[in-house]
């Protein structure tokens, strides 16, 4: 007994290690991400799962959504395999949720780790920022300390949404209120000044949710929120150097798309989406397979130039599609789009008793459909794995929730 207990209380010290560091560190992102599979599977063999564990909607979704996508890796001959076994990862979505059923002490704590990480992320973006450190030879035009500016955006996203529901909660004292209010202001201010539009764009989508969720008049909500977004901005553009620019290159790309020049950030994802069209032409139902997007791209534009640019052209099929909506319908066809909604969908049907919890899952989800808009989010390693952590924390918290009513 005393062994199972003292195992228990280590894998409950590494879930919070892993929470804490994987903001900081690819490396060891993976290793936990390769422990929480592995617990999974044990609970699997030694049939210590939560009761209906498979009756779990987002878990069904979530196993249809991974044996599909991994399938179709396989049925289409791709040579890099590399791509599908990635999918093994999600796996430990059951595994996080699984601990904090049998453990739901560490829900708030898995959370509260979470933020001490990006804190000291924050500090240390901040002193990039600043010109008081350099990080990988990066300084204060790129302060983004271990990731690329898009994922580090997002992250800054789901942060600040989490600290500015819980200013808005009845949960929590001024005292408590105040100080997580001075920390909603410094992430948003990171988030500004971080360079990632995609984060950005969900932040705001999330504000509006925010103040709807915890306003009973939308109306007003909807007007409180939209003048937040707008000070938050506007401010941002007149003080922060760094959001100013990535602005005024939104605009310039917005003007170059206009005139048929597809060279730039924005030009290029114009470009994916009209290459992508004639994808799904050739394979809607299914798709070209994990990892068979870049070959199919490359054939296409052998038959079709669609008046890119080499240098365009070379871009679009060497990369992702820079849109997880536009990669998982070109991989998975209208089958893989699906499933992924079908995900989204039962996340936010989810029975959660902890209010907090549950508005958390709706902003997170929010920020996610959003941001997806910019980037495939599930395929780029922080991010999918940031998306592991909170489905996890969110499925955990409904098992706990059934498990109360059996009881």
């Amino acid at each position: 007994m005393l062994k199972k207990l003292d195992l228990n209380k280590i894998n409950g010290y590494l879930l919070l290690i892993f929470t804490s560091v994987f903001p900081l560190s690819r490396a060891v992102a993976s290793i936990f991400m390769a422990y929480f599979v592995l617990y999974f599977l044990y609970t699997l063999i030694t049939k210590n799962l939560p009761k209906d564990f498979f009756k779990n909607r987002v878990v069904i979704a979530l196993l249809l959504y991974i044996t599909y996508m991994f399938s179709t890796n396989l049925w289409n001959g791709i040579d890099n395999k590399i791509y599908g076994i990635n999918y093994y990862q999600w796996f430990a979505i059951f595994g996080i949720a699984i601990y904090l059923y049998k453990n739901p002490q560490y829900v708030y704590k898995t959370i509260t780790a979470f933020i001490f990480g990006m804190l000291v992320s924050e500090i240390l973006s901040y002193g990039m920022y600043f010109d008081l450190w350099t990080i990988n030879g990066k300084g204060s035009n790129y302060p983004t300390p271990f990731m690329m500016h898009l994922m580090y955006s997002v992250f800054l996203a789901v942060t600040s949404m989490l600290l500015l529901n819980r200013v808005l909660s009845k949960q929590y004292n001024l005292k408590e209120k105040i100080l997580l209010s001075i920390f909603f202001f410094t992430v948003t201010g990171n988030l500004l000044i971080s360079n990632g539009r995609t984060g950005q764009i969900g932040f705001a989508a999330a504000i509006i949710v925010v103040f709807l969720l915890h306003f009973k008049n939308p109306i007003k909500a909807f007007f409180i929120s939209i003048s937040l977004i707008l000070i938050i901005f506007f401010a941002g553009y007149n003080i922060l150097r760094n959001f100013e620019i990535r602005i005024d290159d939104t605009i310039t790309n917005i003007k170059s798309i206009v005139n048929h020049n597809y060279k730039t950030s924005w030009g290029r994802r114009v470009g994916m989406w009209i290459v992508t069209n004639d994808l799904v032409k050739e394979k809607p139902i299914f798709g070209h397979g994990v990892g068979g997007v870049n070959r199919a791209t490359s054939e296409l534009f052998k038959q079709k130039g669609f008046g890119f640019s080499k240098e365009t052209k070379v871009f679009i099929s060497k990369n992702h599609l820079h849109n997880q909506y536009l990669q998982t319908i070109a991989e998975g066809g209208l089958v893989g789009l699906f499933l992924l909604f079908l995900i989204y969908f039962y996340i936010l049907k989810l029975n959660i008793n902890n209010k907090e919890l549950k508005q958390l899952s709706t902003l997170f989800v929010t920020i996610y459909i959003i941001s997806s808009f910019g980037d495939p989010l599930l395929i780029k390693q922080f991010t999918r794995i940031l998306f592991i952590l909170f489905v996890g924390i969110f499925i955990g918290a409904s098992l706990i929730k059934g498990r109360e009513k059996n009881a």
